[in-house]
């Protein structure tokens, strides 16, 4: 007869997880998310801006050509 082992990494815990691990264990997970998100913002906020910059170029210029498209020449001759 054979034993099965754990083979996860690291040894399983002595102790039952308390309330008080999980707060601990939650607030790094927290601070550490926190922070990543604070060296993120700026990136993101350039890229939003240049986002919209792009989209209004892009409307501006398909506004540009759709009135050229469609914009009627009256041709005037005398008589």
């Amino acid at each position: 007869m054979t034993v099965a082992r754990d083979t996860t990494k690291g040894a399983p815990p002595e102790r039952a997880i308390t309330p008080d691990d999980l707060r601990k264990k939650f607030a790094e997970i927290g601070g550490t998310v926190e922070s990543t998100r604070q060296a993120a913002v700026p990136t993101g906020m350039a890229l939003g801006v240049g986002a919209v910059v792009l989209l209004l170029l892009l409307a501006y210029l398909f506004g540009r050509r759709g009135g050229h498209k469609r914009s009627t020449v009256v041709e005037i001759r005398r008589v």
